[in-house]
């Protein structure tokens, strides 16, 4: 099967075939259990092919993202980012983030306690003695602003 992929896709990408057929092994191990194909070679050549191609795209797409970061502010180093200072200073946007007039006090509250402080949906809404329903929309609809 790695021969007919490799036909297919070309040698450069033996890797990434690899890792489609281990994932279509997967896919047939669980699928499989219910009900065997009529006809399974034709079956895992078929998925394994459609798993190179979704792999493949994958790659193209983070290419073209990284291309996109490679110019601009985005450019920032990431290990830049964890600076002392950067650190700090992007706590600090997220506290005006957090404040932002836009956002009703119940939003920026709910925000601030998921996004700075790291609580989780239950710990807000058990310390808010609301729903997490009603948390999570909060949310949302803080994000959304």
């Amino acid at each position: 099967m790695i021969a007919v992929l490799t036909n297919i896709f070309g040698l450069p990408h033996l890797e990434l075939i690899e890792d489609a057929l281990q994932d279509t092994f997967v896919k047939a191990t669980l699928q499989w259990r219910k009900k065997i194909p009529e006809n399974p070679e034709a079956w895992f050549i078929k998925s394994a092919k459609n798993r190179t191609i979704d792999l493949l795209r994958k790659v193209k797409a983070d290419q073209v993202r990284s291309d996109k970061i490679s110019h601009g502010a985005a450019s920032i180093h990431l290990n830049d980012l964890f600076l002392d200072h950067e650190i700090e200073d992007s706590q600090l946007r997220m506290i005006f983030v957090a404040c932002h007039p836009e956002l009703a006090p119940e939003e920026q509250l709910a925000f601030a306690l998921k996004i700075i402080s790291g609580f989780s949906l239950k710990e807000i809404s058990a310390a808010l003695l609301t729903k997490e329903e009603t948390i999570k929309k909060r949310l949302s609809r803080a994000r959304k602003r």
